[in-house]
């Protein structure tokens, strides 16, 4: 982790690295919500996280698949 007096001194560095930091806030953030999720619901809420957590995965697959569909279109067949 960077301390406060190692800061970038140009403006892009210093925006990619607010970048990376809100990213980093927001893991965390998230992660403490579901620990304190997790200890007041129990078992109930770790399925649920489970099944977000599976469904995000699916989501991002399905991206990935597209994604690579539109880099790669499919081949014409053979040609004359």
């Amino acid at each position: 982790m960077i301390s406060l007096g190692q800061l970038p001194e140009r403006p892009e560095d210093l925006l990619s690295l607010e970048r990376r930091l809100e990213r980093e806030w927001w893991w965390v953030n998230g992660a403490l919500h579901a620990v304190a999720q997790l200890q007041a619901e129990g078992p109930r809420t770790i399925r649920e996280l489970d099944a977000q957590a599976r469904n995000i995965d699916r989501m991002r697959v399905a991206i990935a698949m597209r994604l690579a569909q539109l880099a790669c279109p499919a081949d014409p067949g053979p040609r004359s």
